[in-house]
């Protein structure tokens, strides 16, 4: 049952200046996280304690690890850009009517690429919440705006699956209600049910289980603090041995104030890059990283940070080659389908989650029930791509040249309107598989026929005017064994 027409047409949950649902960050919650903090993040978020503290996590990592934001925007773009259908709830006319105008008003109505996007942001956190204002026009509801609701706002009730909507602090002011974790009942008691017609929640499933925890910030919160820590000894290391290390030497009658002296010469050098010794003295420069040594931090520190990016990528796109290292293109086109997989589910989730509040509340506001249900929207099936059309019809098949020329985007030419056409071959390229050899003899018999005809002639001469054999036969033969070379080489490539 969806709200009154007065609730439908105005933002019903914006975010506050102040108090619980402030749109500002509560405070960065990796500025300074430590393995331990970290381990109580997790725990308060499997034991179903209210957690800001996770939300913020995921937020900050994203915007601050470039690898982890540049694979989760490829998957979250691959889902953007799928192609996206109707299905109207069964073959009669006004069921189709009825998908026709969900179609239009929906999906290709305003905001919709807002909507789908905001939900995405579920890959990352594991749920995202969006709010809907509706307008009424030409006697219909439609959607006009969608508004992200901040997954911060979303408390779990006891179950760990029922959410909720954090409401705004009594007295305006103060901070949220056990920021830094609580028992979930006592965060619940200040939240109150998603208002229907108004509030959607997409819980993306990339694991079964609670769904404060199946966000993909979940596992990559701890591979970015083992990338944090390793990077910054990385600079650390840097600033040690990155620099020239500069030696002073004096000697054994060298007075307080003779090493005093020293000192100063080294700091001059370091500073201005010279210096006034006196001549029993010397200042030894080593290279850069010498003392170091050629191992170590040189390759720990970057190898750690990489492994640490390439797990990421496993866990976000399934794969390592179509992000990080591809060394083939079978391989990268291998990881290139799994990467396609997660897409599709992706899409898939998000097109079940629109159905079930969009374009139910959609329907019911402006139709009465019908037998056969409401329209879904729904990922079509993917296409065939053109190498498997043109396959297809070389087997005969007959294709349409309107279904090829919509799949491709392509119009029908108007008459006498300049067209692109392919020169022909100047003859047709032979077969993959060329048949049998003449006379219907195996291959191995047309070898056996050349060699002993070779054997036979004295010279070339002598096997062309036919030493054993006719030429036609020859030549005959000669073009059934480099076709057959050919089939051979070909499989061989292909395999």
């Amino acid at each position: 049952m969806v709200l009154p027409g007065r609730e439908l047409v105005r933002r019903t949950a914006p975010p506050q200046p102040t108090g619980w649902r402030r749109a500002q960050s509560w405070g960065s919650a990796v500025g300074d996280l430590t393995p331990d903090r970290l381990r109580a993040i997790y725990r308060s978020v499997s034991a179903g304690v209210w957690s800001p503290e996770y939300i913020e996590a995921a937020e900050e990592i994203e915007e601050r690890d470039a690898h982890y934001r540049g694979v989760l925007q490829q998957r979250r773009l691959a889902a953007l850009d799928a192609p996206v259908g109707v299905t109207a709830a069964s073959p009669a006319s006004a069921d189709q009517r009825l998908a026709d105008e969900v179609r239009t008003h929906v999906v290709e109505g305003p905001g919709w690429h807002d909507l789908c996007f905001n939900l995405l942001d579920g890959l990352g956190k594991g749920y995202a919440a969006v709010e809907i204002v509706w307008a009424l026009r030409a006697g219909r509801w439609r959607p006009a705006r969608y508004h992200r609701i901040d997954p911060r706002w979303i408390v779990w009730a006891d179950d760990g699956e029922t959410p909720l909507l954090l409401r705004s602090s009594p007295d305006g002011g103060g901070r949220a209600p056990m920021a830094a974790g609580g028992p979930a009942g006592a965060a619940a008691a200040l939240a109150d049910p998603l208002a229907p017609g108004k509030l959607l929640l997409h819980v993306h499933k990339s694991k079964s289980g609670l769904p404060a925890r199946g966000g993909l910030a979940f596992t990559v919160a701890s591979l970015w603090l083992l990338k944090s820590l390793a990077i910054q000894q990385w600079w650390s290391y840097g600033d040690i041995f990155g620099l020239p290390s500069r030696i002073g030497k004096y000697g054994q009658n060298a007075t307080d104030d003779d090493v005093q002296t020293l000192v100063s010469a080294i700091e001059m050098l370091a500073a201005s890059a010279g210096c006034v010794i006196p001549d029993t003295m010397e200042i030894e420069q080593q290279p850069a990283g010498s003392a170091g040594g050629s191992g170590g931090g040189p390759v720990l520190f970057p190898a750690m940070a990489d492994w640490c990016d390439r797990q990421t990528s496993k866990a976000v796109v399934g794969a390592t080659m179509t992000a990080d290292d591809g060394s083939s293109l079978a391989q990268s086109q291998t990881h290139l389908s799994v990467r396609d997989d997660l897409v599709r589910d992706d899409v898939r989730q998000i097109c079940a989650t629109i159905t079930g509040a969009v374009v139910q509340w959609y329907c019911e506001l402006n139709h009465a029930p019908r037998p056969a249900g409401w329209p879904r929207v729904e990922l079509p099936d993917a296409p065939p791509t053109l190498a498997e059309v043109f396959e297809a019809a070389r087997t005969g098949l007959q294709v349409p040249s309107t279904w090829l020329r919509e799949r491709m985007g392509i119009p029908e030419p108007t008459e006498g309107e300049e067209v692109v056409t392919a020169t022909p071959a100047a003859a047709p390229a032979p077969t993959l598989h060329a048949g049998p050899p003449p006379a219907g003899r195996p291959v191995w018999d047309v070898v056996d026929d050349v060699a002993g005809a070779l054997g036979a002639a004295d010279d070339p001469d002598d096997l062309l005017t036919g030493g054993g054999a006719s030429a036609d036969a020859l030549a005959a033969r000669g073009e059934a064994l480099g076709l057959a070379a050919f089939e051979a080489r070909a499989d061989g490539e292909d395999g």
